[in-house]
C-alpha cells in the first residue's frame, strides 16, 4: 500500500510529465481533435463563427493541465498562532470520468509549528493540485498532504465545496454542492465554525455532520 509521501511524489512526477507533454505539438494536436469533434457533431470548422474555436479550445486544455512550480515560502515566527485559516479559495478542475469542469471553493486551516506558510502559497497549492483530470475527493486529500509537506504541521484541515457540470449539465441535471473534508492530526476546529450545517455545534468536527 502506498504511503502519503509516495502518493505526493507520484503526483509531482505526473504533473511534471504532463507539463512537458503540453507543448506546441500538443496544442496543434488538440486543435485537430477539436476540428474533428466539430465535424462529428455536424458543424463546419471553417464557418466564420467557428474558425477560431479549435485554437481557443486547445488553449483552455493547456491552461487546465498546467502546473505552477512556485517555491513554498515559509517565515519564522516567534509565537505561533493557535491556527491559521485561508478560506474561499476558488479553483477549477476537470472530472476524470466525464471530461467536464467542476469548480471548488477550498478552505484550509493548519496549526503552525514554528514556521508560517506564505498566504499566497495556499492558493498556489490548491491550484497546483487541481490542475489536470481529478475527482474532488482526491483533490481535497492531496491538498491536505501538500499543506503538511509544506508547513511541517501535523494538524491540518481542508474543506472543499464543489459544483460539478457532470452532475448539473448531464445525467440527473441536479444543482447541488458536494462537500469533502480531509483532516490530518488534531485538525483545527476553527475552520468548522463557518461550514458546519445548521443546528450542529460550532465546535463539532465533520464526523458529526
Amino acid at each position: 500500500m502506498s504511503s502519503t509521501a509516495d502518493v505526493i511524489a507520484d503526483r509531482h512526477r505526473y504533473d511534471h510529465d504532463h507539463r512537458t507533454l503540453v507543448s506546441s505539438t500538443q496544442e496543434v494536436h488538440l486543435q485537430h481533435l477539436c476540428r474533428e469533434l466539430l465535424l462529428t457533431l455536424g458543424y463546419d470548422p471553417e464557418d466564420a463563427e467557428l474558425s477560431d474555436t479549435p485554437r481557443r479550445w486547445a488553449a483552455w486544455w493547456m491552461e487546465v493541465m498546467s502546473v505552477d512550480d512556485a517555491p513554498m515560502t515559509t517565515f519564522d515566527t516567534c509565537q505561533s498562532p493557535e491556527a491559521v485559516a485561508v478560506e474561499g479559495i476558488q479553483t477549477w478542475s476537470v472530472c476524470k470520468h466525464h471530461l467536464l469542469p467542476f469548480s471548488m471553493s477550498v478552505s484550509i486551516a493548519y496549526r503552525p509549528v514554528g514556521r508560517l506558510l506564505g498566504l499566497s502559497k495556499f492558493v498556489r497549492i490548491t491550484r497546483e493540485v487541481s490542475a489536470g483530470l481529478n475527482v474532488q475527493e482526491d483533490v481535497t486529500e492531496l491538498i491536505a498532504d501538500r499543506i503538511c509537506e509544506a508547513t511541517g504541521a501535523s494538524d491540518v484541515c481542508v474543506i472543499a465545496i464543489g459544483r460539478h457540470l457532470c452532475m448539473e449539465a448531464r445525467g440527473v441535471k441536479a444543482s447541488a454542492r458536494t462537500r469533502t473534508v480531509a483532516t490530518r492530526g488534531d485538525a483545527p476546529h476553527v475552520l468548522f465554525a463557518d461550514y458546519a450545517p445548521a443546528g450542529q455545534s460550532r465546535q463539532a468536527g465533520p464526523e458529526s455532520w
